[in-house]
């Protein structure tokens, strides 16, 4: 799954936000990794029961997701979006 910007600005993004707190740069990776939130809701939602919303999921996912880029360390060299 792709994100719809491109790695460079990623890195910048990544840069600016670890390195000095840029609140607009977590905001912008947030935006950029959604469509994973979508993606991986998406493929939940098939094996669950129909009572459960995908909206719940993805919901859920975009707390989740924030939490995540709060807790990366891009310094270790490893994929965010594995």
């Amino acid at each position: 799954m792709e994100t719809n910007v491109k790695a460079i600005e990623l890195r910048d993004l990544w840069k600016r936000y670890r390195s000095a707190g840029d609140e607009r740069a977590r905001e912008r990776l947030v935006v950029a990794y959604s469509p994973l939130v979508k993606y991986v809701s998406g493929r939940m939602a098939s094996g669950l029961p129909a009572h459960v919303d995908e909206a719940d999921l993805i919901s859920y996912g975009l707390v989740g997701l924030i939490s995540a880029i709060e807790r990366f360390e891009p310094d270790r060299e490893i994929k965010f979006e594995t």
